[in-house]
């Protein structure tokens, strides 16, 4: 028996009813305009199960599965394939959204947060100063060089210090909980860009806000969590309401309305998107909605039936039966 998410798919499509139809893919898919975008879509779902794929390829129509694309992997991919029919097919898709190299690779800014650097940023000096500070109070015995002594929550402390507090991971009484709370943007993001373990809220900000490359290493840090990042469903820039995306309590509804069209096209394949939601865009965008990596299984053989693809008998892998008695001798 069917499951009702299986039941789900030939109520919202038109399922072609013509015997001839089922029998030849090219007839299917002209009866059911959305069969050709579901086919697209299959081939590029990273979820897609083999018995999908077999039945995909049977069909000459998809290679291997794709890997699972995240916010930093949409970067390096838009990055590293300017011809855009190699990032068509790379990214799965018929169609690029307007301005995904604006938003993938956050190069709109021109404010500090573009221009501030994890590395190589001009605060050597300060660094050390707060180095040769320590030395000297270690020199005149003060055990544990407190940052909030000099520098870290002093509203009075100058800006490029705080900025090389952050920076300072060697520093043992390191006050991260000042510094992630501090009113410069960059002192922030140094802070979580320096500090596998400072608070996460800091982190989330880098991760979501930052437009400095630095920021696709930071999801993959220890500890970093998704669940959070949702606070950025509002932000002004559309790079930081994709990253709310990965926050399974996001408002999927909103932000697949977004004004930005990269956003929408990466609401409509995030894996979070609600069944509901899901189902009406197998209609209103075959292609995307196919590539869903949250799309059950048993919806995707649906729609292979759906679009007249044959499934692909299983392989046995048991090996050749054997009778009773064979192989005896005949004198035993």
């Amino acid at each position: 028996m069917l499951s009702p998410a299986r039941n789900a798919a030939p109520d919202t499509v038109r399922t072609p009813t013509n015997a001839a139809a089922r029998k030849a893919p090219e007839s299917a898919l002209a009866l059911v305009p959305e069969a050709r975008g579901w086919l697209r879509g299959l081939a590029a779902n990273p979820a897609a199960p083999e018995s999908v794929r077999d039945r995909l390829r049977a069909a000459g129509r998809a290679a291997d599965a794709p890997p699972a694309l995240t916010l930093a992997g949409l970067a390096d991919a838009v990055r590293a394939t300017p011809d855009a029919a190699a990032l068509r097919v790379r990214l799965g898709t018929s169609e690029l959204p307007d301005d995904l190299a604006e938003v993938a690779l956050r190069s709109a800014p021109t404010d500090e947060e573009t221009v501030s650097r994890a590395a190589g940023a001009p605060w050597r000096e300060t660094v050390l100063w707060a180095k040769e500070t320590k030395e000297t109070k270690e020199a005149k015995g003060t055990k544990g060089f407190a940052m909030h002594d000099n520098v870290a929550v002093s509203a009075r402390s100058p800006l490029e210090r705080r900025r090389s507090a952050a920076t300072a991971i060697w520093m043992p009484d390191f006050d991260t909980a000042a510094l992630a709370a501090d009113p410069d943007f960059t002192v922030r993001m140094l802070l979580a860009w320096h500090h596998t373990y400072a608070p996460l809220a800091v982190r989330q900000e880098a991760y979501a806000t930052w437009a400095d490359p630095a920021w696709q290493q930071l999801g993959m840090r220890p500890g970093f969590r998704a669940d959070g990042l949702v606070r950025f469903a509002a932000h002004p820039r559309p790079y930081a309401r994709m990253a709310a995306l990965d926050d399974p309590a996001a408002d999927f509804a909103a932000l697949s309305a977004d004004p930005s069209p990269t956003v929408r096209w990466w609401a409509r394949r995030n894996r979070h998107l609600p069944w509901q939601q899901l189902r009406a865009l197998l209609v209103a965008h075959p292609e995307d909605a196919a590539a869903n990596p949250g799309l059950p299984p048993e919806v995707m053989h649906r729609l292979l039936d759906i679009a007249a693809i044959a499934d692909v008998p299983p392989v046995d892998t048991r090996g050749p039966s054997r009778r009773p008695g064979a192989g005896s001798s005949a004198g035993s």
